[in-house]
């Protein structure tokens, strides 16, 4: 058992059965009620009982004294935690679209995450267009007209610099130097590479930083500083751009799903880094 003690809840009556529901969170309490009284059939609430509506009510947002309620339907969750890679990172070429599926028949469900490096400063004609549909019959039927998820990257100029000198894991802050400034709080891409790369080239290395702070020393040279520890390390002249879209979406399980990232309708942009891991959701233990 799991005891949790909780101080608001929403309280309907069955106007036919008399029956008290209590939803807290994701606990469900049914009621029944004896002309004044309130007895908890399910879960159980401790202590002195209250005895009429108003009481429950005073109990339940008293913050002083809240009602320690038990659930007996508590789950343990299970995760595949290891960034399964619906899309592997890889350069996306303009006029080109990259696609991948993951099947999530027999999972609870998954969360995405998708991120979207531009390669250069070229103002983007369109945008690209980044979708997450449920497909029908085992990606037999598709059905693109109601994507589960839809976003359009950043059209406008982003800067293209360079790392200055080789970096480890571990490291939060990078010397960097380029035309540029970076601002607190964007989202970089570190493209693994001294270059930007053609259509379908892997970018294995390919990392996505959130710039905490930063402070110039000298010319175009500026140290960045991440607000978490690199992950990858970084190489002499790396290539990085701001203006990077990083997303998460809730994938409820019970069929396949298909990503996409669409570059086919712009006229300009360099090519762009994407990539697309999934972090599912296996299994619930009951907790006893």
């Amino acid at each position: 058992m799991t005891r949790r003690f909780l101080q608001s809840a929403d309280v309907e009556i069955n106007d036919d059965t008399g029956a008290l529901l209590v939803e807290i969170g994701d606990v469900d309490l049914k009621v029944d009620m004896v002309e004044t009284d309130v007895e908890a059939i399910v879960g159980g609430i401790a202590g002195a009982s209250p005895k009429t509506l108003a009481d429950l009510d005073a109990r339940l947002s008293d913050a002083e004294n809240p009602i320690p309620v038990t659930s007996a339907d508590v789950h343990r969750p299970s995760w595949t935690d290891s960034g399964v890679a619906v899309i592997a990172p890889v350069a996306l070429g303009r006029g080109k679209v990259e696609r991948g599926t993951i099947d999530l028949r027999a999972k609870f469900g998954a969360y995405l995450f998708l991120g979207l490096g531009r390669g250069g400063t070229t103002v983007l004609t369109n945008g690209v267009n980044v979708q997450v549909r449920r497909t029908l019959n085992n990606d037999g039927i598709l059905f693109p007209g109601a994507p589960h998820f839809a976003a359009l990257s950043d059209t406008v100029a982003a800067y293209a610099k360079q790392i200055d000198t080789t970096f480890a894991v571990g490291e939060t802050t990078l010397y960097v130097d380029g035309t540029g400034t970076p601002s607190a709080g964007e989202d970089l891409c570190f493209w693994g590479k001294t270059a930007v790369q053609a259509d379908g080239v892997s970018l294995p290395d390919l990392e996505f930083l959130r710039v905490s702070s930063y402070y110039p020393f000298g010319g175009d040279a500026y140290a960045v500083i991440s607000d978490s520890p690199i992950k990858v390390a970084k190489i002499n002249d790396e290539l990085f751009t701001n203006k990077a879209n990083l997303w998460s979406v809730w994938c409820p399980g019970g069929c396949q799903y298909e990503a996409i990232f669409d570059y086919g309708d712009d006229a300009a942009g360099e090519a762009v880094a994407v990539v697309c891991y999934a972090q599912t959701l296996d299994s619930l233990t009951k907790v006893t």
